[in-house]
């Protein structure tokens, strides 16, 4: 027989590691806010056990997301990332509305033309509502998709047009972002929400070893782990969110270098 831990023992008491660094802000202050806190905070013994150290990750906390606010004189900046995000979600759901129009007609070819070209785009699932770094690059990776595989649909649905137009939005809406992160690093935002971020992920630290011995040696282990639990259930989802980012991200640079390449040549 094969000796190791007990099933029901494994990570039981422990809460899953991951290094917060690597989340962008957005996602940081999410987890932090609605999880960690709000989580300890809604149970009564837990949060009661854990009163100083989540009272010291609440404040690191809050220092960090003041400075990560883009400083009042940039946010001019953002007037122009607004209108893009709306035009850019306009046009994408004028794309879906006008495929899913043509569903609707006679012709057996445009109808299966259309059939094909939206169950692509529903595959991608795209959240209007998202962040909008995320969405982007997802709406990036759609229309290089939707222009390599489906160009015959392209033009039997005469979407050449509004494919053209979204693109172009999209990729002003990515030079947008790129131009605002720079200013804010320009801006010194970036050294000063590094230390600040290093204050908030210590006492994250703090409190879920903490937590975690709590859980070890209490007589009521409920409470404890049933906070564990969620907390752990939370991190997968980020860790899934954050390397599917990522590999976005990879695929973006070398589609680039790609074409770099072939313009070279």
């Amino acid at each position: 027989m094969k000796k190791g831990k007990r099933k029901d023992k494994i990570d039981a008491t422990e809460v899953n590691y991951f290094p917060l660094y690597r989340l962008d802000r957005f996602i940081h202050k999410e987890f932090i806010e609605e999880i960690v806190l709000g989580t300890i905070e809604r149970n009564e013994v837990v949060s009661a056990k854990l009163s100083d150290v989540t009272a010291e990750l609440s404040e690191a906390f809050n220092k960090e997301f003041a400075i990560s606010q883009f400083p009042a004189q940039g946010k001019s900046y953002l007037t122009d990332i607004n209108a893009l995000d709306n035009e850019q979600t306009e046009s994408y759901m004028a794309l879906k509305f006008v495929v899913k129009g043509y569903k609707k007609v006679r012709n057996s070819a445009l109808k299966a033309a259309a059939k094909n070209l939206l169950k692509t785009i529903d595959s991608a699932n795209i959240n209007c509502r998202g962040k909008r770094w995320q969405r982007a690059c997802n709406i990036s990776s759609v229309i290089e998709l939707i222009e390599n595989k489906f160009t015959k649909e392209i033009s039997l649905l005469h979407l050449d047009v509004i494919m053209s137009e979204l693109k172009d939005i999209n990729n002003r809406l990515i030079d947008a972002i790129n131009d605002l992160e720079q200013k804010y690093r320009d801006m010194g935002g970036d050294k000063r929400l590094l230390k600040a971020r290093e204050k908030t992920d210590e006492a994250y630290v703090c409190l879920v070893r903490r937590l975690s011995s709590y859980a070890d040696i209490a007589e009521n282990k409920e409470p404890f782990i049933s906070v564990i639990s969620t907390i752990n259930s939370y991190l997968k989802d980020v860790r899934t969110t954050h390397n599917r980012h990522l590999g976005q991200l990879n695929y973006q640079k070398r589609k680039k270098k790609e074409k770099e390449v072939l313009t070279e040549a």
